[in-house]
């Protein structure tokens, strides 16, 4: 019985598992929102990262941290001039992603107090013009919402 025991310790302090190597379990079949691009590609966010679907070759290719994006659990999509999408990511880590599908993550920024608490929850709804963009937020408590203002760079379109 005590070489059972000793086995079993044994392998739970050398087992192959690592946990720093585990991102998430998300999944590509609940899209929350969806975009066309000029160049008629179609672009769904989803609850495990982007899904592109080429409709000229009708295949999909995903999109997920693997080929340059920092959190998978999208709320929001959103295209600006420049044909880069915005990502607006839901709870528990509100952040932003301005992904180009030709280079890759362009923008990435994530809200947090002094404490390394995330202030943001959920990004629902983004908005862009041509020198500012705008994002539906909502905090970690109920009755903390509102707008998030960017002000962007008149080279790159680029939150400044």
């Amino acid at each position: 019985m005590r070489i059972f025991h000793f086995a079993f310790l044994f392998s739970l302090i050398y087992s192959q598992y690592n946990s720093a190597e585990w991102g998430s379990i998300t999944s590509l079949l609940t899209p929350t929102g969806i975009q066309v691009t000029v160049g008629g590609k179609v672009y769904a966010s989803t609850a495990g990262g982007l899904l592109e679907f080429n409709p000229d070759t009708e295949e999909f290719n995903f999109i997920k941290m693997e080929q340059g994006l920092k959190y998978l659990d999208l709320a929001s999509i959103a295209i600006d001039s420049h044909g880069r999408l915005w990502l607006g990511s839901a709870s528990p880590r509100g952040c932003l992603q301005v992904y180009d599908p030709g280079t890759g993550l362009k923008y990435y920024e994530e809200w947090m107090d002094s404490f390394g608490n995330i202030r943001i929850d959920n990004i629902s709804t983004i908005q862009i013009g041509e020198d500012r963009a705008f994002a539906v937020y909502e905090g970690v408590t109920s009755s903390d919402i509102g707008i998030l203002e960017f002000r962007l760079d008149s080279d790159n379109g680029l939150p400044i």
